[in-house]
């Protein structure tokens, strides 16, 4: 729901960053939240089981395959789809090797006996967690409204790449 509602609303959020040619490249984006929805539980048993050995290999294959793909498609002229794309290349690759490692299979499913307290906890981490979205994403919007799509970018990749090592360790 939320990659459609994403892929919908793109050419209005490109437009609040002062781009509306990046409606595309954002669209295209939206393809990793289904990708990362499939691998939420499956990480999160790697997180409990503290399998950091295992969550290496899959944040270090998408860091990997996402540098590769933004490279040879930047070459290639693709412009800002040659970074969205490669995120979802990236995210691709770390579904499946994610996917991978899960124990056993865990399908959606509903338990009245157990949506009031999964709600009275989720509701407020939901609130929490937009809260952090939008003040870690607001200098996103004044950048790309203040300087353009093309500082935007740069922005963009250079703080994408500098949380690189980060993400691999």
């Amino acid at each position: 729901v939320l990659a459609i509602a994403m892929a919908a609303l793109s050419p209005v959020l490109a437009a609040a960053l002062g781009s509306p040619r990046a409606a595309g490249p954002i669209a295209v984006m939206a393809l990793t939240l289904p990708l990362a929805g499939l691998t939420a539980v499956p990480s999160a048993i790697l997180k409990r089981d503290f399998r950091m050995d295992r969550i290496f290999v899959a944040n270090f294959a998408n860091m990997l395959t996402s540098g590769v793909i933004v490279v040879v498609l930047a070459l290639s002229g693709w412009g800002a789809l040659a970074l969205a794309w490669s995120w979802v290349a990236g995210q691709l690759v770390m579904t499946v090797i994610l996917m991978s490692y899960r124990a056993g299979r865990y399908w959606p499913g509903w338990r009245r006996s157990e949506a009031r307290r999964l709600l009275a906890f989720g509701i407020p981490l939901a609130g929490g967690s937009l809260l952090s979205f939008l003040v870690l994403n607001v200098d996103y919007v004044v950048v790309g409204r203040l300087l353009g799509a093309e500082a935007l970018g740069l922005y963009v990749l250079a703080f994408n790449i500098s949380g690189w090592p980060l993400n691999v360790f």
